[in-house]
Order: C-alpha cells, then sequence, then structure tokens
C-alpha cells in the first residue's frame, strides 16, 4: 500500500487527540519489497485536514490519504 492508501479519522479520536497533551498519530507506510517506515503526525500537523462542523452540520468520520504526509514517511509529494 505504501503512501498510495488512507486512514481514518474519527470524530471521538480526534476530540480525544486534542484533549491529551502528548497524544501523536502513528502511520505506517507498508510496501511490498521495503521496510516499513513510521510517519509521526502530531495533531496540530494534523489540524488541516479536520472538517469544520459549520450549520446544523457534524462531522463523524474523515478519510485523509497518507500522501498528505509523504514527507513525514521520507518521500516526495508527486
Amino acid at each position: 500500500m505504501g503512501t498510495a492508501g488512507s486512514f481514518d479519522v474519527t470524530r471521538y479520536e480526534w476530540d480525544r487527540s486534542t484533549e491529551l497533551e502528548h497524544h501523536k498519530f502513528h502511520l505506517w507506510s507498508i510496501r511490498a519489497g521495503a521496510e516499513p517506515t513510521l510517519a509521526v503526525i502530531a495533531p496540530d500537523e494534523m489540524q488541516q485536514h479536520i472538517p469544520a462542523d459549520t450549520g446544523d452540520g457534524n462531522w463523524n468520520l474523515v478519510e485523509i490519504p497518507f500522501m498528505a504526509f509523504s514527507a513525514k514517511f521520507g518521500l516526495a509529494k508527486l
């Protein structure tokens, strides 16, 4: 899969991550024939990919592409 995939963040997970002082998201890039690589993402780095509640709408789940953090895996963005 590598950075071609995506991951989900639930509203509960996001809310908790912003309440905990040392929370980090750990994303693993796993590709056939390569060593797995880890990207550690702080909530403030994740923030730009998190939706905002507007009007009467509330978000519950967001899908974020691994490619959004490709630099954290040591990969250049395509």
